[in-house]
């Protein structure tokens, strides 16, 4: 496989066909170590257009028992779960669906009457899952991230309070950033994770992960994500990673 590993944690790649066929060999390494040391992989996956290769690709492979797997979500727009620019929505038809992923393993944010009540309904879902008396932070095995072009990711946006949040583990979003109000996990839960993996493609974003990788722009809620207990690693395509070679 065509690669350039940049730095010990920046891995450049050709496409995003062989950023996909990568990213697929990384889930499985991660999901062996996970079973090993836990017997499960618990993962938070992200939405856009980038992963939508990854997504489908990972549905063909043979080598992971999903049964085992739990599918949360980064962050998801509150739209209508069968709304095409659901998160959830997206990840059901290029992934989920395909594998058969159980009901007890899929753990999507509901769609109330507010994005309030969905955020916390969505908090709740965490907390009972990783059986959070006495913690503060949830710990997932992986979480996968994409950055927007304004440095977001997961839907946390330049300059906002949410980008701030010590406290809960879900907040709801409502910001002139997005067209959506959003509902997202907080930038500690981020942080907590034993793997963090930014996954971005496309030239239109070279320059802000230039301001990323290279510069560490705090001024970008990307670039204030430092995991303090796990590993984070950059996975691009040329064209993204353009001005950080």
């Amino acid at each position: 496989m065509n690669g350039v590993v940049m730095r010990n944690n920046v891995i450049v790649l050709d496409d995003v066909d062989v950023m996909a066929e990568f990213m697929v060999q990384r889930f499985v390494e991660l999901y062996e170590e996970a079973l090993s040391a836990r017997n499960q992989f618990v993962v938070a996956l992200s939405g856009g257009n980038a992963p939508v290769k990854f997504y489908q690709m990972l549905a063909t492979c043979d080598k992971i028992d999903w049964h085992k797997v739990h599918v949360f979500l980064v962050d998801e727009r509150f739209v209508a779960l069968d709304h095409d620019d659901n998160n959830y929505h997206l990840l059901r038809v290029n992934l989920l669906d395909r594998i058969k992923l159980s009901e007890k393993n899929s753990h999507y944010v509901p769609i109330t009457d507010s994005v309030v009540k969905s955020a916390r309904q969505y908090e709740k879902q965490v907390d009972d899952f990783f059986a959070m008396s006495g913690k503060q932070w949830p710990q997932f095995d992986l979480i996968m991230l994409g950055v927007g072009l304004d440095g977001h990711t997961a839907s946390l946006f330049p300059d906002s309070a949410e980008l701030l949040e010590e406290t809960h583990r879900v907040v709801a979003v409502e910001t002139s950033h997005a067209n959506y109000q959003r509902i997202t996990i907080t930038l500690p839960v981020i942080n907590y994770a034993r793997h963090v993996i930014f996954y971005v493609s496309g030239a239109a974003k070279k320059e802000i992960m230039h301001r990323i990788i290279d510069d560490s722009d705090q001024s970008l809620p990307a670039s204030h994500v430092a995991p303090t207990q796990g590993t984070l690693t950059f996975i691009l395509d040329h064209p993204a990673a353009a001005q950080s070679c």
